[in-house]
């Protein structure tokens, strides 16, 4: 996890998908989508999270598992996955 809470993608592994790290801020899957965390996408994401879904106890609840889940997803997403989640995110 990096000291300001987000979520790090710190070049890509062997099989072309990002190395991604961190957490507590960041948008896992968005930024393994769109291979920054700083693209426009993942921030707009992050943004609607911090503004309207963590605001109630049943967002904040979603946000957890999300935390929880996806992790493990996006370290799991080759190519073609990321390119389809880069699309229905816009």
């Amino acid at each position: 996890m990096l000291g300001n809470g987000k979520v790090a993608v710190t070049g890509t592994g062997g099989s072309g998908s990002p190395n991604v790290s961190g957490g507590g801020g960041g948008c896992f899957i968005a930024t393994a989508a769109f291979g920054s965390l700083s693209a426009s996408s993942v921030d707009s994401l992050c943004s609607v999270r911090d503004s309207f879904v963590s605001g109630s106890t049943s967002g904040s609840n979603l946000v957890s598992m999300y935390y929880l889940v996806s992790p493990a997803v996006a370290g799991s997403m080759n190519n073609s996955i990321r390119a389809v989640a880069r699309k229905l995110l816009n």
